[in-house]
């Protein structure tokens, strides 16, 4: 099981897909389900910020305002993979340059 450490080599997909949803439903009484929305969450501004505080937190990412431009929890989890994968392969290309 991951760590909140913010460490990407510690998150895979699914592990990342549950720990969205369990950030999300900490904010909402609501089902948290990939084609949710902020909308049909009912999250307000307040909840959102919180929600990308969290998110970049557990993760060890920056997304800023660019979580605010996606539409479903779907989307959110995959841009969050995308980010924690490019993460992941940064760390590991400078582990081979320092290790050579």
């Amino acid at each position: 099981m991951p760590s909140d450490s913010g460490d990407p080599g510690l998150w895979n997909a699914q592990a990342i897909a549950d720990k969205v949803r369990s950030i999300v439903a900490a904010k909402t009484n609501c089902p948290v389900v990939a084609d949710s929305t902020f909308d049909t969450l009912g999250l307000d501004s307040l909840a959102m910020a919180e929600v990308i505080f969290e998110i970049e937190s557990a993760f060890g990412i920056h997304a800023d305002e660019r979580l605010l431009d996606l539409r479903s929890i779907g989307d959110v989890i995959a841009f969050v993979v995308q980010e924690v994968s490019r993460e992941q392969a940064a760390r590991s290309r400078a582990g081979r340059t320092t290790s050579a």
